[in-house]
């Protein structure tokens, strides 16, 4: 398909303003609950059981590198599903908005120097965002797109673990939503968001 098809499709535009609002969603909760909260520091069995190490930019860095490869996996591979990943991302960041103000949490980190600072990344907890979306990008990318996605995702949770990053437990309910979010869009959302065009890869 054409680059120009796909700018030119609504599902695109749709899928868009979903991916922008779960972002916006996250962060507006993310500020009231530091805002308005004194969220708790919880205990974590296995982040009291391990050493703890300042490497705080390594999984924001690991996230990065998660977001620009989904993003080339799309446009190269997959562009007829485009608006369809845009959906499954807003999706995990509305759902992820929501929980960060149902389930206040305190940041368990050391001041461990990360990359970004501020209200998202002091309150937004539950669940991990780090390893949902790479999680995600793991299930929806094909052939060897999978084994950069698992290396990234096995290193974003050892990293979160040991810089203090997010409770284990909102790293595996990262997986667990995304893994939900995942089997929800295949049954329901993909037929919907998925430009009617065979090939793979576009033409500019």
């Amino acid at each position: 398909m054409r680059l120009g098809g796909l700018f030119k499709n609504k599902s695109f535009y749709l899928g868009l303003l979903i991916l922008i609002s779960g972002i916006s969603l996250t962060a507006i909760t993310s500020n009231y609950v530091v805002n308005n909260y004194n969220p708790p520091v919880l205990k974590d069995f296995i982040m009291d059981s391990i050493l703890y190490f300042k490497i705080a930019w390594v999984y924001d860095i690991l996230a990065i590198l998660s977001i620009i490869l989904i993003a080339i996996y799309a446009v190269t591979k997959k562009p007829q599903e485009l608006p369809y990943f845009l959906v499954l991302y807003g999706t995990l960041y509305l759902l992820r908005g929501i929980f960060i103000l149902i389930t206040p949490l305190g940041n368990p980190g050391i001041n461990n120097n990360p990359l970004f600072v501020g209200p998202t990344f002091l309150a937004g907890l539950y669940f991990s965002g780090h390893t949902a979306e790479t999680f995600l990008g793991f299930l929806i990318s094909k052939g060897k797109y999978k084994i950069l996605f698992i290396t990234l995702l096995v290193s974003i949770i050892f990293s979160l673990l040991l810089a203090r990053g997010h409770y284990s437990i909102d790293i595996l309910s990262g997986l667990i939503f995304a893994y939900a979010i995942f089997c929800f869009g295949e049954k329901y959302l993909k037929r919907h968001f998925t430009i009617g065009n065979n090939e793979s890869k576009i033409k500019l």
